[in-house]
């Protein structure tokens, strides 16, 4: 059996940004009460272990019959190699989420360079010193050959690409079929990706980075959260599992009143969310989706094509009206509305359960490991499939996700461009694509067979994050589309339909909303709709936030308040930001 011998990392990892951005010649400054350490450094310690990995029996994956279809992945699969009989140098400034080793010591990208005779001198950027390295590149006008996760907005394109011309426009490359096949396909079946990359001026400075097999469950829908529900209190209530909103009140109201955790006290919550949370545990799918749109009031929506926000829908009294009844009859946590996710987490997460049902990316984190998709002596959360509302509506929402726009930005500077367009459509091969985000054949992901690949077992002392990271930064471009994600496997022997995320969501896919009907964030902006907004919208939320609240705790009456309010909102700007959200939706749905 053959073994591998890699070192993890040197005792103590000193890296300086002051360095590794050689944007200060002058000598670090000393703070006496530093004790010792130089400005503008930071120190990451790690240990001295090294590890043996060993080849692993991949005989479990003999009857595994791979489905990769070529039809349905880029088309420019067995690139001709070297690209360039002379070796090519180019620069790239690059950074990383959780950085601790220097890209250009990374096998693959060494490897890459011995195959391609593309060599890529990087310039590692610590995260902690992006913006601000970023900044004082842009503005000097010294740049790179190509920028790498670096976090150019939009609105710097439009400045220094559509204005200064500082970046490369590459849209003739994008759509020669001799130079960049693979990203000329990519575009074809996903416009969204190309809409989302392009400037407001309609020019095409980078490629984005693609991976469908963290989309749950994929093929156009990814459901972010999923709501769980106690069903050994339904179980021991001899109750049903809710279908309609009105059913629903009838549980809640059941596991308040009736000590389904037995333990004497009346602690039960029977619903509980995090108002407050951008990320996840909203009930803006749980609360407002029976009604037809996606919450809360902030929310924005597409209805037949128009911007609005979720409080001008029709529904959105109805649908306030329906939470009040909740709040007033002590059905939602007293502390949804106010506490932060620690809180949320920590109550849910007792050793008597208190949650009759949470919300949550798999309910897991807010409940703990007692979440299955059906109920046994272990678990007792299951899953609750959306409501049905007054008109018979289940909707939940949906988000473009998997993409990442513009993950390489090229500059006007760089020379033989042709040669790094290709280089970069390399980059999209599937062997390439998995191993950038995956690992390394042989080190973190095993090629199995043509097709079909597998990750290796994570290695004593390390972590996923760090041992992914280990000959890839994860950032460069790639492409894992919705047929690679089915032939790729978990170091348990476990295909992306076997994960617990993917049936999970799976069970609220069929009421996801219509991607036409979804506002991304990728509609691009110029930087005048951008001021707008930027100036005008943040009173707008605030007051519809200090609003929607008090009306849902029955402080003023939705009814009869509601179009003075709406015209209250008017008075702060409401038409003319939802007017530059429009202008952006309607470029984006063009392209």
């Amino acid at each position: 059996m053959k073994k591998f011998k890699l070192s993890k990392l040197a005792s103590i990892l000193l890296v300086s940004v002051l360095t590794l951005s050689a944007c200060n010649n002058s000598s670090a400054t000393k703070d006496p009460s530093d004790s010792g350490k130089e400005t503008g450094q930071e120190t990451t310690e790690a240990t001295t272990d090294s590890i043996e990995l060993e080849e692993e029996d991949l005989s479990i994956y003999d009857d595994v019959e791979s489905t990769f279809d070529p039809k349905k992945n880029v088309p420019n699969i067995n690139v001709d190699l070297p690209l360039t009989d002379e070796p090519v140098k180019y620069t790239a400034m690059i950074s990383y989420a959780l950085g601790v080793k220097d890209p250009n010591e990374m096998a693959l990208y060494q490897e890459r360079a011995k195959e391609t005779g593309v060599n890529i001198e990087y310039d590692w950027v610590l995260e902690s010193a992006k913006a601000e390295r970023l900044a004082t590149t842009l503005a000097s006008g010294d740049l790179p050959d190509v920028f790498v996760n670096m976090g150019i907005s939009m609105d710097q394109l439009g400045t220094y690409g559509d204005t200064a011309g500082l970046f490369m426009d590459i849209t003739d490359y994008a759509k020669d079929e001799s130079i960049m096949p693979n990203l000329k396909w990519i575009f074809e079946q996903h416009p969204e990706a190309l809409a989302a990359s392009v400037s407001y001026a309609g020019k095409l400075y980078g490629v984005p980075r693609i991976n469908n097999f963290s989309v749950w469950p994929g093929n156009g829908i990814h459901i972010r959260d999923t709501q769980v529900i106690n069903a050994k209190w339904l179980d021991k209530l001899g109750l049903d599992m809710p279908e309609t909103i009105d059913d629903f009140v009838e549980v809640l109201t059941a596991f308040k009143n009736q000590d389904p955790n037995g333990n004497g006290e009346q602690d039960e919550i029977p619903l509980s969310f995090n108002y407050n949370s951008t990320w996840t545990g909203s009930p803006e799918s749980t609360l407002f989706g029976p009604f037809g749109f996606i919450g809360n009031g902030t929310k924005l929506n597409i209805v037949e094509g128009d911007v609005i926000y979720g409080i001008q829908h029709n529904n959105y009294v109805e649908a306030i009206q329906y939470i009040n009844k909740l709040w007033s009859n002590g059905l939602i946590d007293a502390e949804a509305f106010t506490h932060e996710n620690e809180r949320y987490i920590g109550k849910g997460q007792s050793e008597t359960p208190v949650y009759g049902v949470a919300i949550e990316w798999t309910g897991t984190e807010v409940v703990g490991d007692r979440v299955a998709l059906e109920l046994d002596e272990k678990n007792e959360y299951v899953p609750l499939p959306p409501l049905k509302g007054p008109n018979g509506e289940r909707l939940w929402r949906n988000e473009l996700s998997g993409l990442a726009r513009n993950k390489a930005i090229f500059s006007a500077k760089a020379e033989n461009p042709e040669l790094l367009m290709k280089y970069f459509d390399y980059l999209y091969t599937p062997d390439n694509s998995i191993q950038e985000t995956y690992g390394m054949f042989d080190r973190q992901t095993y090629k199995v067979k043509e097709g079909l690949w597998a990750a290796s077992q994570l290695p004593k002392d390390w972590t996923w994050e760090e041992w992914l990271r280990e000959s890839s930064t994860r950032e460069m471009p790639y492409y894992v589309g919705s047929n690679m994600a089915e032939n790729k496997y978990n170091e348990k022997g476990e295909g992306k339909e076997g994960n617990f995320k993917y049936k999970l969501s799976s069970i609220f896919a069929p009421y996801a909303q219509d991607l036409k009907d979804v506002y991304t964030g990728y509609e691009n902006r110029t930087p005048e709709e951008s001021e707008i907004i930027d100036r005008l919208e943040p009173q707008i939320k605030n007051a519809i936030i200090e609003q929607e609240v008090k009306w849902i705790m029955g402080e003023g009456d939705v009814t009869a308040e509601y179009d003075a309010f709406i015209n209250s909102l008017e008075s702060l700007g409401l038409s003319e930001v939802l007017k530059q959200y429009q202008a952006a939706r309607d470029r984006y749905t063009s392209n």
